[in-house]
């Protein structure tokens, strides 16, 4: 009888060593976590501009009687690129250098200088179709390129990556028969050849 019960007492015990090991309701454990890190920096690219077959139309004009209108260019499609990642406001400026007497392969003669007989060159915008809603006309239709000045053709804002600018324009000057146009001395026996360089730039801000 007495090996019975010292039987029953060890399998008691080992019962409630189980409940100890395995039964405790109130304990808990810490979640085992891994994290990493990802990262990046990110910087402008700015503004872009390019033409796509700017005209320069280089016609040979012959003084008359009356006062000419000439058009010496055109610049069909503008392409703008507006990579800032600001979303900020920016313009398209136009300005030109004064049309001037083109210099002769040997130089200007002794006592001759460029001729600049005119006092305006006028950039006419009949038309635009932008291709992004966030670009805008400036709405000036004629601006006097004369003079080197800047003004804005077009501006925008957060207009994001590329639009196409298709414009019906022209650059033109007038020839008036009571200035002097032609130099004699440094192109003798042919048309003397003058030239001016359009340029266009964006720049922030309006």
């Amino acid at each position: 009888m007495k090996k019975n019960k010292k039987i029953g007492a060890l399998a008691l015990t080992g019962i409630m060593s189980l409940g100890l090991l395995f039964g405790g309701g109130n304990a808990t454990f810490a979640a085992e976590q891994a994290t990493t890190k990802a990262s990046t920096g990110i910087q402008s690219g700015g503004y872009n501009v390019s033409l796509t077959s700017p005209q320069d139309l280089n016609p040979t004009v012959t003084v008359g009687t009356a006062t000419q209108k000439v058009i010496i260019g055109k610049i069909p499609t503008i392409n703008l690129e507006d990579l800032s990642g600001t979303g900020s406001n920016f313009s398209l400026k136009v300005s030109a250098t004064e049309l001037t007497e083109k210099t002769p392969s040997g130089g200007f003669k002794s006592g001759t200088t460029a001729l600049k007989p005119f006092n305006s060159m006028v950039l006419k915008t009949n038309s635009s179709t932008i291709s992004n809603p966030n670009v805008q006309f400036g709405g000036f239709t004629a601006i006097n390129l004369a003079g080197d000045t800047s003004t804005t053709l077009y501006y925008g804002s957060n207009a994001g990556g590329s639009t196409s600018i298709t414009a019906d324009n022209e650059i033109y000057v007038t020839v008036a028969p009571n200035k002097v146009t032609v130099d004699p001395v440094n192109y003798p026996g042919g048309p003397t050849p003058y030239e001016t360089t359009v340029k266009l730039s964006v720049v922030q801000g309006l």
